[in-house]
């Protein structure tokens, strides 16, 4: 029995194991309400154990509420939940027959104010909406209470979407066990297990908690012999086999649903159309709901409806099943992957053939459709590769050859595992006998660390490369020849993502000087259009259309890979475009971008190039919005210049939209070593009335030593703002008319738009340049300023202020709305409104951005400032 710091015991037993650290941090977040959603068997009791006795070292009082009786009602719920509390302490007594429980618990939860940990496990057995909606005003009502729901189905907190931005959900893959995470628990037992063991475990047991403490205990038990491994497997295969029949599908609200099981087993996924094409459509939404509520099949929905998963260990044995009652699951798999095809879910179809053994279909459905496969399944395409058989290499040496690489990456685990070739390794390309072979793998092995977003490191092993080929073309130049433009065309690509643009536009010439030469229009083209795309982020906009002239001269590339092929020049054209202000030909281009190709590596560019575009037509929420999407490739990103780019564009972002707390707190954190990066702290230091501040940072980047014109350009109109501010008025002429100058040059007026429209023309008045043609073609274009004039703080309405006072206060959102005369929907919609002002996701952040800016009044002056907060409303 697991006791809580008061002394009251829980349902669960002893863990064997722990959670893994990531999960346990999750749950010890400041979240007030976090929710639990997985089938059984994924670990959500011994992740609830282990926050409840995280939450008891903290000193708060912790409860963990066992499952209610199946179908009881609220009432009988919370004078469960009552009980537990009183015999933790949480409450002074548990309430009287004649008291109803909830308004007992949450009032005199509310008037205490002591920490409480309360863990509500299986809320779906309660048939009452209700319910949902007392937990969560329970969660508003008392701030220092922090809950945690276990849940299995969507009959409780099932919409996602209806959550407050404050709460948190964990579903069932969160829960999975990443293989890596498998060491730590197989080492509660003190074993070291070998890591070929632990590849074997994750792929028999999917990483499902019930499943890994039954590998544990069959390890456990085997001897270490020379034959340890096979026996592991035989063994565990055989347990997990028992396990799923006899624990699993035994359950009696599962055996009625046996043969709905069994049939759609043969898909990953089954949906209503899927199990109807499996002749199992009747009632198929009838047996989903019940396997859902009985925590077998997990519910996912996607853009074309609701679809159920079963674990991978379960469907396993419900395939090995198929056989058992006279089906042939290979015929079944082929016939579902022709259907999945005419339906273009291609990776299903995928799936469905390598799982039928179908080579030539597996094969087809890979040559046609790789380059999709390559940017959204890659672990699949890896899958299908190490899993063809060598008779269909023999037919397709292309499939050898990538087989090959995907093999070569040692330790290789999803595209996040790439490594770097030895040096050494690299210099036995010269003496190989199939250069271009060897060559092409390794240069590979770049793309995949480039995939990876490991950008540096792949830059790193081409500039090694590029010394061996150096070397391979000077002893045999005949052996590369043909493959050298697709080198070339590869390593520009690499180097433009790292940053290293001089190296990339180097190479990107030559590329397309010799897939001219050979008349290999796709890689001219690109070579083209990427060579543009490297002008336009500097802001040479004649070079732009220099290269953007070569790109058109080459005719449009395959269908397939013409989409990828014009990224680069579609993103320089609307780039070139923002610059002279002429939004209507930067929305042609961009109007092209808004559907990316899975695989389109220069989604950076792109989401640079969309937050310019809104930030200059006045939408700043878009550019954010736009940040958001693209959130999971940030996070994946290994490239500074890379990460400069979109933590730049995202300071001005939030400058645009007023949000000047948001954006100080990420120049502060912010290096400044990039030009992008300069310019955007400097104007925030602009804004926010640090004038000095503005003017050190527009100094701290070499611009002539690597010349950036357009953010040059900017530097110097931020820092004649920031002079013509602090009365230096003689410096802030020197300074515009350098800006002039350098502006007539390249035609760029967009760097006018960051500054007042009123200092442009105080500016153009007194300064002793004469007439710059730039500047009146900007005042001309009667295009609006991009950011505020000034922005010392974030401005909040009167109401905004009072729910604030009342936050510092430590009053709850009830107790806030009470003071106000106003209702709790009111309050809650004026903090979210107060949250995204301040950029902050709790009352802690809130407090901490508030206090920064000056927002919050003295402790002396809060209780008289109350009255003055009530009068707002």
């Amino acid at each position: 029995m697991i006791e809580s710091r008061s002394g009251l015991a829980s349902c669960h037993p002893p863990l064997s194991a722990r959670p893994p650290l990531r999960l346990s941090e999750r749950l010890r977040r400041d979240t007030p309400l976090s929710i639990i959603r997985a089938p059984h068997g994924f670990g959500k009791s011994a992740l609830v154990a282990e926050w409840v006795r995280s939450a008891d070292a903290t000193g708060s009082t912790s409860v963990l509420v066992p499952p209610p009786p199946v179908g009881v009602g609220p009432e009988g719920f919370w004078r469960l939940t009552a009980e537990r509390l009183a015999a933790a302490g949480a409450l002074a007594e548990a309430p009287g027959d004649d008291a109803a429980a909830y308004p007992a618990i949450r009032d005199e939860l509310t008037r205490s104010g002591r920490p409480v940990g309360l863990a509500l496990s299986r809320l779906d057995r309660v048939c009452d909406p209700v319910l949902e909606e007392q937990v969560v005003e329970l969660v508003d009502l008392c701030d220092r209470l922090r809950v945690v729901v276990t849940v299995v189905g969507r009959s409780a907190f099932g919409d996602p979407f209806a959550l407050d931005p404050t709460h948190d959900l964990l579903c069932g893959d969160d829960l999975l066990l990443q293989r890596d995470e498998l060491g730590e628990f197989f080492a509660i037992d003190g074993a070291l297990v070998d890591p070929d063991e632990l590849d074997l475990v994750h792929r028999l047991t999917g990483g499902m908690w019930s499943l890994v403490e039954v590998a544990r205990a069959v390890s456990s038990r085997l001897p270490a012999s020379a034959d340890r491994r096979s026996l592991l497997e035989a063994r565990l295969a055989e347990a997990v086999s028992d396990h799923v029949r006899t624990t699993i599908l035994a359950a009696p609200d599962v055996v009625a649903h046996r043969e709905f099981l069994v049939a759609t087993a043969t898909a990953h996924t089954v949906s209503i159309e899927t199990a109807c094409f499996l002749d199992v459509g009747a009632d198929a939404d009838r047996h989903l709901a019940a396997l859902e509520a009985a925590g077998v099949a997990d519910r996912r929905d996607n853009a074309s409806g609701p679809q159920w998963q079963v674990p991978a260990a379960v469907r396993r044995e419900l395939r090995a099943m198929q056989s058992e009652d006279g089906m042939d699951p290979a015929a079944r798999s082929t016939r579902l992957a022709l259907h999945l095809r005419e339906r273009t879910d291609h990776a299903a179809a995928v799936r469905c053939a390598v799982e039928a053994e179908n080579w030539p279909l597996t094969v087809e459905l890979v040559e046609e459709h790789w380059v999709g496969l390559v940017g959204a399944e890659l672990d699949l395409l890896r899958h299908v590769l190490l899993t063809l058989p060598e008779s269909v290499f023999d037919a397709n040496p292309g499939f050898r050859e990538a087989r090959d690489l995907v093999a070569s990456l040692d330790g290789y685990r999803g595209p996040d595992g790439a490594v770097v070739p030895d040096p050494e390794d690299l210099r036995l390309l010269v003496s190989a006998d199939d250069v271009g072979k060897a060559v092409g793998i390794v240069s590979h092995q770049a793309l995949m660390l480039r995939l990876a977003g490991r950008y540096e490191s792949a830059a790193d092993l081409t500039r090694q490369i590029c010394l061996v080929v150096r070397e391979i073309m000077e002893a045999r130049p005949d052996d590369l020849s043909d493959l050298l433009p697709f080198l070339r065309m590869q390593w520009g690509l690499t180097y433009q993502l790292a940053g290293d643009l001089s190296e990339s536009t180097a190479t990107l010439r030559l590329a397309y000087l010799s897939g001219s030469a050979r008349h290999l229009d796709y890689i001219a083209r690109n070579a083209a259009g990427n060579s543009a795309l490297n002008w336009a982020l500097t802001g040479e906009s004649e070079r732009v259309s220099e290269w953007l002239d070569l790109e058109r001269a080459h005719p449009p590339a395959d269908e397939a890979i013409e989409p990828l092929i014009r990224i680069g020049g579609l993103t320089a054209s609307a780039l070139t475009a923002l610059d002279r202000l002429d939004i209507a030909s930067a929305e042609a281009a961009l109007a092209q971008l808004d559907e990316l190709p899975v695989i389109a590596e220069l989604w950076p560019f792109v989401v640079y190039a969309r937050c310019r575009h809104a930030v200059t037509t006045g939408d700043p929420f878009r550019a954010l919005a736009t940040l958001d999407v693209f959130a999971d490739k940030r996070k994946r990103v290994e490239g500074e210049f890379v990460r400069s780019l979109l933590t730049a564009a995202e300071i001005e972002s939030h400058l645009a939209a007023g949000n000047g707390s948001r954006a100080y707190l990420l120049a502060e954190r912010t290096n400044c070593d990039t030009p992008w990066s300069v310019v955007a702290v400097a104007r925030t230091h602009l804004i926010t009335g640090n004038h000095q501040s503005a003017i050190n940072t527009c100094r701290r980047y070499d611009w002539l030593g690597t010349p950036y014109t357009r953010s040059h350009l900017e530097a110097l109109v931020i820092e004649t703002a920031a002079q013509h501010g602090l009365g230096r008025v003689d410096r802030a002429n020197q300074l515009w008319r350098r800006a002039c100058e350098l502006a007539d040059r390249t035609g760029i007026r967009a760097a006018f738009a960051g500054v007042s429209r009123e200092l442009v023309v105080a500016l153009g008045d007194v300064a002793a340049a004469g007439r710059s043609e730039t500047v009146a073609g900007y005042l001309a274009a009667e295009v609006a300023e991009q950011y505020p004039a000034t922005l010392h703080r974030p401005e909040l309405t009167d109401r905004e202020r009072a729910v604030l006072g009342g936050l510092a206060d430590g009053l709850s959102a009830p107790a806030i709305a009470h003071a106000l005369f106003v209702s709790l929907s009111t309050v809650k919609s004026q903090r979210t409104s107060l949250y995204r002002k301040l950029g902050a996701h709790s009352r802690r952040e809130a407090l901490a951005v508030a206090r920064e800016f000056g927002l919050l009044p003295s402790k002396d002056d809060r209780n008289g400032g109350r009255l003055e907060r009530e009068a707002c409303w």
